[in-house]
């Protein structure tokens, strides 16, 4: 997204080159980007130029409220765009984890009480 917003490429193949990847992988990608309301696309003849619409995402996460937010802002407006509050997964008692599914050993470690609690 950095690439559209400083180079503002003429096109998807122009974006292709600047970034070193396949023109269909990432027409995939800035269509998934532009279902999320992040790119959108401007029509010259044939060719699509991709051109970013916000400025920033904010995600705050309150570790005491089940409900957390995120604040879509364009350009550099402080009034968002879109925020939409999100209700937690973790219940009261439970502790919040940045493992992965994929490691065992810090999912243990977090079952534990924590990195610095005795096993």
């Amino acid at each position: 997204m950095m690439t559209i917003r400083d180079r503002r490429p003429d096109s998807v193949a122009h974006l292709a080159l600047l970034t070193d990847r396949a023109p269909s992988n990432l027409t995939r990608t800035l269509d998934k980007l532009a279902a999320a309301g992040l790119v959108h696309f401007e029509i010259h003849g044939r060719q699509k130029a991709p051109r970013t619409i916000i400025g920033r995402v904010v995600i705050e996460i309150d570790p005491f409220s089940d409900i957390d937010s995120v604040r879509v802002v364009r350009g550099k407006q402080r009034k968002p765009l879109l925020e939409k509050p999100v209700k937690s997964k973790v219940r009261a008692g439970e502790q919040r984890s940045h493992a992965s599914k994929s490691s065992p050993r810090r999912s243990a470690i977090t079952k534990r009480g924590g990195m610095f609690a005795k096993g």
